[in-house]
């Protein structure tokens, strides 16, 4: 039961206080599922030891969509034996987009600086490759990490997929024949990017019908992101 309510709860939560003061089933439902657990919990913990709430959470604003919020309130005993909190609510949003922006930051920096060392430290080049596929695939949570080496036979440029790290859920793709001696051609949007020296990024479901499309659909590949490497100014 919400006993009042100020005016900002239209900001806040996206409905109109006397609404919420009705009906503050409205706010619940709206609390993000994986969130909601754990906020009933830190406030039963402030109940059963009449300490200080405080609790931050992600709420589906109809609105704004997804937000953070941060809660703090004092717990107090009525008459009746129920509890009650006087509480502050707020929209921490934008803080935190800042501080998980910083740990993610700091976690690839984190990661560079290992990649760094065993490219200079490396004793063997295999393995010192699947370590840093490694620890490239599981810091961005993705399913596998390639690497290409371009060539060219009888003047035609082709690829070749010589190194693979592949996530525990997910086959090796490293022995398919369509990505053996793949001519360049065949993948254009990303071999245009590789000869200008950038990076290439897609969702398969939103490119355009082609026979690119169809050959990453065929390997069960559902988006990329492809880095140009270069050994001697050679890709």
């Amino acid at each position: 039961e919400l006993l009042y309510v100020s005016e900002g709860a239209k900001e806040l939560w996206g409905f109109e206080k006397d609404q919420l003061m009705q009906d503050n089933q409205i706010i619940w439902d709206h609390y993000h599922p994986d969130d909601l657990k754990e906020h009933k919990e830190s406030i039963q913990a402030s109940k059963e030891k009449m300490a200080e709430w405080f609790h931050e959470w992600r709420y589906i604003h109809p609105e704004k969509g997804l937000r953070w919020q941060r809660g703090i309130g004092k717990p107090s005993k009525l008459i009746d034996g129920s509890t009650a909190w006087d509480s502050i609510i707020v929209d921490i949003t934008e803080e935190k987009k800042t501080e998980l922006n910083l740990k993610e930051k700091t976690k690839y920096l984190t990661i560079l600086s290992e990649v760094n060392q065993e490219l200079i430290n490396y004793k063997d080049w295999d393995s010192s490759i699947n370590k840093i596929f490694r620890l490239i695939g599981e810091s961005m949570n993705v399913d596998r990490v390639y690497f290409f080496k371009y060539f060219y036979e009888e003047g035609i440029e082709k690829m070749k997929h010589i190194f693979e790290w592949c996530s525990a859920k997910t086959f090796p793709q490293i022995d398919d024949p369509q990505l053996q001696n793949l001519p360049s051609s065949h993948i254009p949007s990303i071999t245009e990017s590789m000869h200008k020296n950038k990076a290439y990024h897609a969702k398969i479901s939103d490119m355009p019908e082609s026979d690119e499309k169809t050959l990453f659909k065929e390997s069960g590949i559902k988006s990329i992101y492809n880095i140009p490497v270069k050994v001697r100014q050679k890709l």
